[in-house]
C-alpha cells in the first residue's frame, strides 16, 4: 500500500488522509508512507497520524516503511524533532539535522499500568480508580512543568480531563500525548489519542445504540452526558464535566478538534462545525493563546457555573468535580 502525504499535516487533511488508506482494497501487510509533498505539520494532525500508523503496526501487523525526495527536509525535521519517528520505533526516510531548544512535550506513550505504578507503594489503601486518578494528576503536573518550567494549574487540567475520559471511557490501556509551545505566537497545543472504542460506542452503553457519530460528538462536549453512575472518591468523580470546561475554554481563547470515527468537530469562537473524519478511537487536540487564558483563568469559573445552570436545564443536574473547580 503506498500513500503520499498531502502539503500539509493537519486536523483539516488528517481524516482524509486515514480514510484513504481505510478505503484500500488490498490486503498489504506495508505500508509506504511517502513525504515527498509534505512542506508543513502542525502537532494536531502529526499526532493523530502517528497514533493511527502505530495502530496498524501494531494491532494489524502492517510494516511501515517512509520515503521522501531530498529537496523539503525541514519537515522531516520536525517530524524528528518531535519524536514522530521514534513514537513509531521507525527511522525518518532521511538524515535531518534536529533542533536542540525543546519547547514540546515529546510524543509518547502513556500507559495505565505504568501510572498505576506511580503511587501505588506510597498509597497503599483506596481503590484502584482514586490511585489511578492520583497518577493522571501527576502526570499531568509533570507535563505542565516540562512545558513551562513549573506547575501551571490550567494547562495540567487540560492534560488531565483528556486522559481521564481515555482511561474512564474507551477501554483503551494506553493512549499517546504530545504538547507543544509557540512562544511568538503565545500559543500552547496539546494533544492526546488513542486507538480505543470509540465515543459512540461508549456512549451507547447509557444512550441507546441508535445514537450515531456525530450526536455522541455533539453531546460529548456537553455538561454531565458523559458522567457515570458509579462516583470515585468526592475529589476525582466522573461529572462529565471536563470536555464541556475545555471546549467553553477553546471559544473563548483558541479552538479544539476532537474526533472519533467518521467524524470531527471543530469548537472556536464561531461555535461548533462538523467535519467528516476516519479515525479508529477518539483524539482530542486543544490550542490556546496562553497569556490570555492566564491572565483570564477566573473565567473558568463561570463557565463551570454555565455548565452545572445548562446540565439543570438538560435535566441531568450534574455538578463538576472539585478536581475541575480545583483549576
Amino acid at each position: 500500500m503506498y500513500i503520499r502525504v498531502p502539503s500539509g499535516l493537519s486536523e483539516y487533511t488528517i481524516g482524509q488522509l486515514i480514510l484513504q488508506i481505510e478505503s484500500y482494497d488490498g490486503c498489504d501487510s506495508e505500508i509506504t508512507v511517502d513525504f515527498s509533498d509534505l512542506r508543513i505539520a502542525y502537532p494536531i494532525g502529526s499526532l493523530v497520524f502517528a497514533q493511527y500508523l502505530k495502530y496498524n503496526k501494531d494491532s494489524r501487523a502492517r510494516i511501515l516503511k517512509f520515503i521522501s525526495s531530498d529537496t523539503h527536509t525541514n519537515p522531516i525535521s520536525y517530524l524528528e524533532y518531535v519524536g514522530f519517528f521514534k513514537f513509531l520505533g521507525e527511522n525518518p526516510p532521511q538524515a535531518v539535522q534536529v533542533p536542540t531548544n525543546k519547547t514540546y512535550v515529546p510524543m509518547g506513550i502513556l500507559e495505565k499500568s505504568n501510572l498505576l505504578s506511580l503511587v501505588y507503594d506510597e498509597k497503599l489503601n483506596g481503590r484502584k480508580d482514586y490511585l489511578l486518578q492520583d497518577a493522571i494528576e501527576m502526570c499531568s503536573d509533570n507535563y505542565s512543568q516540562w512545558m513551562f518550567d513549573k506547575v501551571e494549574p490550567v494547562f495540567s487540567y487540560c492534560f488531565r480531563e483528556i486522559i481521564r475520559n481515555v482511561f474512564e471511557h474507551t477501554g483503551c490501556l494506553y493512549c499517546s500525548v504530545f504538547g507543544q509551545i509557540y512562544p511568538k505566537r503565545d500559543e500552547v497545543e496539546i494533544c492526546i489519542a488513542d486507538s480505543g472504542r470509540g465515543i459512540r460506542n461508549s456512549l451507547s452503553e447509557k444512550y441507546g445504540e441508535q445514537i450515531d457519530d456525530e450526536w455522541a460528538l455533539k453531546n460529548a462536549i456537553l455538561p454531565g452526558i458523559t458522567s457515570e453512575s458509579v462516583k470515585n472518591s468526592g475529589k476525582y468523580d466522573n461529572s462529565g464535566f471536563g470536555l464541556y470546561v475545555l471546549s467553553k475554554i477553546a471559544e473563548r481563547f483558541g479552538y479544539m478538534w476532537i474526533g472519533s470515527c467518521s467524524k470531527m468537530l471543530k469548537i472556536n469562537h464561531q461555535g461548533v462545525k462538523v467535519y467528516e473524519g476516519c479515525y479508529p478511537g477518539t483524539f482530542v487536540g486543544i490550542n490556546f493563546r496562553y497569556s490570555s487564558l492566564l491572565r483570564n483563568r477566573t473565567q473558568i469559573q463561570d463557565i463551570i457555573n454555565e455548565g452545572e445552570r445548562l446540565s439543570q436545564q438538560l435535566g441531568i443536574y450534574g455538578k463538576a468535580s472539585t478536581s475541575t473547580k480545583d483549576i
